[in-house]
């Protein structure tokens, strides 16, 4: 499973976990022909569709956790790491935590913040939860 995250590129991934949809990657694509030097991560974040910091998480980063062991790191870190999360966000969610069983990821669900695609993208590639 891991080995098909490899090949996939970044308007896959940003799609794949429920970022952007795949009509936002054909723009971005066709913007990329007339902009060459522009990542597409780059030009998503220019039309306000994710932040840079989504767009070098899913660009660059994402790519070089799949197979090395980071102890310790969770859900929580690697959505504040991508930028789908504040700080703010991550501890109002901790916060809930102490006042009902529930996880992490589904209080941030409940709230909103994020999207049950972008939980099972996480969970699939990137964390033991």
């Amino acid at each position: 499973m891991k080995e098909t995250i490899l090949i996939k590129k970044t308007g896959e991934l940003l799609i794949d976990a429920g970022i952007i949809n795949s009509n936002q990657v054909l723009v971005a694509l066709w913007e990329q022909q007339n902009y060459p030097e522009l990542r597409i991560g780059e030009i998503l974040a220019y039309h306000g569709w994710i932040n840079q910091k989504t767009a070098d998480f899913f660009g660059e980063k994402i790519k070089r956790y799949l197979f090395k062991s980071l102890p310790g790191k969770t859900l929580e870190d690697y959505l504040l790491e991508a930028g789908l999360l504040h700080e703010e966000q991550i501890e109002e969610i901790r916060f809930e935590k102490t006042t009902k069983p529930s996880s992490f990821a589904s209080i941030a669900l409940e709230k909103g913040y994020i999207k049950p695609q972008t939980v099972a993208f996480f969970k699939t590639y990137l964390t033991p939860l």
